[in-house]
């Protein structure tokens, strides 16, 4: 290895290997089949770039990559620091694929030198039979390095970026015997390793020796054993990515571009991306970001239906950091070599979480700290569910009925094939990771990849376990088990949000349904049972109550479970889990949780606080549209409404905790004093604090006259 030591260094100007890559390369050299399973930016190219540097002059690897952006990127880089490689992809024109083969034929010590790399998409090996040709005659030649499959989740059905001809490459393994492959990828599960191991006809068997024993074994008998018996080694690293800060937004319409704004504060003059779901958000989100920054150079998009000249000038302008903030769509990313991303916001809810890990470990490759932000809301996983259940919906439906083509019924959940199936079931358990606010998020994705992780390692660096090194543990008993004896006697099934309502006593029929004339009467069930408003003089907020009920279902209390409507979709409604019979059978239990807010006020008794004092369910929400009205009026002046001098939520505290201090105001805010100085709460008596003390004194002394305005 020392050999293979000293080519990095005077090659890849690299002083040493990182862990696992030295065992990689020597695998490699030996002949192996190897399996990478390395996170994004954990060193996965130089893996199959040595090896072939260093393989005997004439030989050639082929490298197989999904993307052909990320080819042109790697075959300038490696020309960059004097490597020769070539590459072969469309748009290229016939004489120069035909002069990039014709220089893979050429014979060691010749006038042409050839390239060591060849880096080709899966289109070229699986149907250009002239390609084909040339890597027959080098096979027979001897001078065939290695395959090498990038990105090789896209091999198998399981994986969430599935591409047909990837799943036709273990016909290299049929033609071309002998010829050692690797398969690399950042995201894959147990299941797709194995599922893509079986189809690339990679001989490994989850029960045989370490990948160390079989090198080896290799070495003591002087190389690779025969093409017929070839193993595999499986190379694992942590998937956790401990510099990366992930946190989740529930999306203010129209307000992605506040939190694009507050991460270009936060690292001036870096660079950053923005991932949206659709062509026309990518720009639009561009367009934003430079008119908010007052810069036209600020912001560059980047879709598969742009230009290839608009493309590669927008992505050459980011990556030359010209432009510091890049909006696109799931095409920019895989490859990209940008190690000085701080940050990346995903602009809606990903596809998986794998989509999600990947995309998302664009930040931070270069071991500095960086941002990943999910800022999304419901409507972002009921459009991908529309588009899964019903693929006419999106853009190509409309392209093909535009062709003649007749529209297809959208289908139910039971009519799709395994591959759609496992589409919704990976949409699903990001739609959890989106949901969940108590669970470490980091613990959340490695667990997706089999791999275990304490929050105790954490250090904060997520927003859950932020929050909750911010938090104060309170007994949450009583409310559990308030919430658990609803789903337990309720006559309907509820979601999480209705479950909190109906503790709170505060479900409301939709607007759609007391449209239909149906909202009032679906949740009548639910509202005239006697647990109904079990919680309406408690303390806790809907915050906290959806807290609760996450850990309730981390904790095997409660239970999802898919509910199919008339229109055939699925809601996750709550039934009680398997642990959920010993939780109730303990009814003096304590049950410690943080998840209440250091700073805000939890009320122990009216000679602790007035806000003990709390106003019952209907008053409050009375209460609630005055206040809201009465902001509203005053705010006419103020710029930026809601956003900048008051929150709905800090309304919606207020009504609820009709606070007389500056203390107890203050904790409406969430603990900010600079929020409670507020222009409606300091300005004036009559715009400010007496009007909160007169709607104080109503609710309190005087309940009779609210509840008449019910």
């Amino acid at each position: 290895m020392m050999e293979a030591l000293r080519v990095s260094a005077d090659t890849f100007g690299h002083r040493g290997f990182r862990d696992p890559q030295a065992a990689i390369v020597g695998a490699a050299l030996l002949g192996l089949d190897v399996f990478v399973l390395m996170p994004t930016g954990g060193g996965k190219s130089l893996c199959y770039q040595l090896p072939a540097v260093m393989a005997p002059p004439g030989t050639v690897s082929v490298v197989i990559s999904p993307l052909i952006s990320l080819i042109h990127d790697q075959v300038q880089q490696m020309r960059a620091i004097g490597v020769e490689a070539g590459c072969i992809t469309g748009g290229m024109p016939d004489e120069q694929c035909a002069a990039v083969m014709q220089a893979m034929l050429a014979p060691p010590g010749g006038a042409t030198v050839g390239p060591c790399m060849v880096y080709v998409t899966p289109e070229r090996v699986v149907k250009s039979g002239r390609f084909r040709s040339v890597l027959s005659r080098l096979h027979a030649d001897g001078r065939l390095g290695h395959f090498v499959i990038d990105e090789s989740h896209c091999v198998s059905l399981m994986g969430h970026d599935y591409r047909h001809d990837y799943a036709n490459l273990g016909c290299l393994r049929d033609e071309y015997p002998g010829v050692p492959i690797m398969a690399l990828t950042a995201t894959a599960t147990e299941e797709v390793v194995a599922d893509v191991t079986k189809l690339l006809r990679m001989r490994f068997d989850a029960q045989s020796r370490s990948p160390m024993a079989l090198i080896r074994a290799a070495r003591l008998a002087g190389g690779a054993p025969s093409p017929t018996a070839q193993p595999c080694c499986l190379f694992r690293k942590s998937f956790n990515r401990p510099n990366l800060r992930y946190s989740v937004v529930e999306k203010p319409r129209g307000r992605v571009a506040d939190v694009v704004l507050d991460l270009m504060k936060k690292y001036p003059g870096e660079s950053g991306i923005v991932y949206t779901l659709s062509r026309q958000q990518a720009e639009d989100m561009a367009s934003a970001v430079c008119k908010r920054t007052g810069r036209e150079d600020a912001a560059v998009f980047y879709h598969a239906g742009a230009d290839d000249a608009v493309k590669q000038a927008n992505q050459q302008a980011w990556q030359a950091g010209k432009a510091t903030v890049m909006a696109a769509t799931i095409a920019f990313g895989m490859g990209i070599n940008k190690p000085d991303t701080r940050w990346v916001v995903h602009a809606s809810l990903p596809k998986s979480l794998a989509n999600y890990y990947q995309e998302s470990g664009r930040a931070g490759r270069d071991g500095e700290p960086a941002d990943c932000v999910l800022v999304w809301r419901h409507a972002d996983f009921k459009s991908q569910e529309r588009m899964i259940l019903d693929p006419d919906s999106g853009r190509g439906g409309a392209e093909a009925r535009a062709a003649g083509a007749p529209r297809r019924a959208p289908m139910r959940p039971n009519q799709l094939d395994h591959h759609a199936r496992g589409r919704l079931a990976s949409l699903g358990t990001m739609l959890d990771y989106a949901r969940d606010m108590v669970k470490c998020r980091r613990e959340h994705v490695l667990a997706h990849f089999g791999e275990r992780f304490s929050p105790d390692q954490c250090g904060g660096t997520c927003d859950n376990c932020e929050r909750r090194r911010k938090s104060t543990k309170i007994d949450v008993a009583p409310a559990a088990m308030a919430m658990l004896g609803i789903v337990r006697t309720c006559p309907r099934t509820l979601t999480t949000t209705q479950l909190v309502g109906a503790f709170r006593g505060a479900l409301k029929p939709t607007a759609k349904g007391r449209a239909k004339g149906g909202g009032q009467d679906r949740m009548a069930a639910v509202m005239s049972h006697p647990s109904y408003g079990a919680g309406a003089a408690a303390t806790f907020t809907k915050d906290e109550l959806s807290a609760i009920v996450q850990q309730l279902l981390a904790e095997g209390c409660l239970f999802k479970e898919d509910e199919m409507n008339k229109a055939g979709y699925n809601t996750p409604r709550l039934v009680l889990g398997p642990r959920a019979s010993a939780f109730l059978a303990s009814p003096g239990r304590k049950w410690l949780l943080p998840v209440r807010q250091t700073g805000r006020v939890q009320a122990t008794g009216a000679a602790e606080s007035k806000m003990a004092l709390r106003v019952p369910q209907r008053h409050a929400q009375a209460l609630e549209r005055e206040l809201r009205a009465a902001v509203a009026e005053h705010l006419k002046a103020e710029p930026g409404g809601w956003t900048t001098t008051v929150s709905r939520q800090a309304v919606e505290n207020c009504s609820r905790d009709v606070p007389t201090s500056e203390v107890e105001l203050a904790a409406c805010f969430g603990g900010s004093s600079t929020a409670a100085q507020s222009p409606y709460f300091s300005k004036t008596p009559a715009a400010g604090r007496g009007s909160l003390e007169s709607f104080a004194t109503a609710a309190r002394g005087a309940p009779p006259p609210l509840s008449q305005t019910e």
